[in-house]
């Protein structure tokens, strides 16, 4: 089985890379990127609105002329025409702005899994530093996915600014943050009486007043915080 196995594989003499332009070779290209996210029971919806303006780097069995490996190049120029990096979809770059000009994004890269990993990717790496030369670029960036020695594949969640008011806190989070920043500097009392104070403003006319005093008592900075006898929706 072993010999029958090894038989199967393309006997590849070498491979060429570089930046593809015809249909043909990106038809190539994206056929290949298709069957391994499929292996690998990868989905990227959305993304093919960024296919059109990408740079298309591919290796190339030297022998057979086939497409084994591919990888999408999204530069600044064609970031701004696709409406933003892929990468924006579910991060927030807006601290690398000063960066942008001189940044491309990649996607994963994909392999014929009937190819060596290693050969493929090292031509790609090759051609992709061409093409930061060529190009002026000094920076890249992209997704990564860590697979184990086990065969398990780490996946992270995307990460964005939370308490914002495109991605708010809870209120469960709200006052959990609330409390991990008061209660060192005020004490448990205090922040307690402050947080009821807030709950109160809506339906009690003196709460305003109760949480103006209970803000303004000085924070003893030198000792153990004083623990503030407020009562809630007390009158004068």
């Amino acid at each position: 089985m072993a010999a029958q196995a090894r038989s199967m594989q393309p006997q590849a003499t070498g491979f060429d890379a570089g930046i593809v332009r015809d249909k043909a070779r990106i038809a190539q290209a994206r056929a290949l990127r298709e069957r391994v996210l499929a292996r690998d029971n990868e989905s990227r919806p959305g993304h093919e609105r960024f296919e059109e303006h990408s740079d298309h780097l591919v290796a190339r069995d030297a022998k057979s002329g086939d497409v084994v490996g591919a990888y999408r190049i999204l530069s600044p120029g064609d970031a701004r025409r696709a409406g933003g990096y892929m990468a924006e979809r579910d991060f927030d770059l807006a601290l690398l702005v000063v960066l942008r000009e001189r940044m491309v994004e990649i996607d994963r890269p994909c392999v014929d899994p009937r190819y060596p990993y290693a050969s493929v990717m090292t031509h790609l790496w090759s051609a992709l530093a061409r093409y930061l030369i060529e190009n002026r670029y000094d920076y890249v960036f992209g997704a990564a996915s860590v697979t184990l020695r086990d065969g398990r594949t780490l996946n992270s969640e995307p990460t964005r600014d939370r308490g914002n008011p495109d991605n708010p806190l809870s209120d469960a989070e709200l006052r959990d943050k609330y409390r991990s920043f008061a209660v060192p500097a005020l004490g448990r009392e205090r922040t307690a009486a402050i947080e009821m104070s807030v709950d109160a403003l809506t339906t009690d006319a003196t709460a305003l007043r109760t949480l103006i005093e209970a803000l303004l008592v000085p924070i003893d900075t030198t000792q153990r915080p004083r623990q503030a006898n407020i009562t809630v929706g007390a009158t004068s």
